[in-house]
């Protein structure tokens, strides 16, 4: 899996698909995983990298809360719809215990709203809107 991984980083940025059929065609990769397994870790690769690079970023900025967003479509899972709005500070996890959405998680699509004034975090957020939302 390291050896996927890792070719997965070098080739970045490369569309989900092609970089997929690359892999199926890459001798010492294809019979590691089933094409739509690799989708699945091409995703949740790319995920995690975004997520942990917009955390660094944000704490190296000073950030002081964060607020757990998601999707919020039909392929939401029920105990992520639950953490939507979710405000913490900034060093602590939220309540499954991530420091991001997808640090740990499979096919994560939450994201963090991080924030730099306390007012913002203390009181409710303006909107719980999720993505579906916002672009419908």
């Amino acid at each position: 899996k390291k050896k996927l991984v890792n070719y997965i980083h070098a080739n970045s940025m490369k569309g989900e698909r092609p970089l997929a059929r690359q892999i199926a065609k890459e001798p010492g990769l294809a019979t590691l995983v089933s094409g739509h397994r690799t989708a699945t870790i091409i995703r949740t690769e790319r995920n995690h990298a975004i997520g942990d690079s917009a955390y660094q970023m944000a704490k190296k900025a000073g950030s002081t809360y964060k607020v757990r967003h998601e999707v919020g479509d039909a392929r939401t899972r029920p105990s992520h719809r639950k953490m939507m709005g979710e405000k913490v500070k900034f060093d602590e996890p939220y309540s499954n215990g991530e420091m991001y959405p997808g640090e740990t998680d499979i096919n994560c699509r939450g994201f963090s709203e991080y924030t730099f004034d306390k007012e913002v975090a203390e009181h409710p957020h303006p909107s719980t809107a999720t993505l579906q939302d916002l672009y419908s």
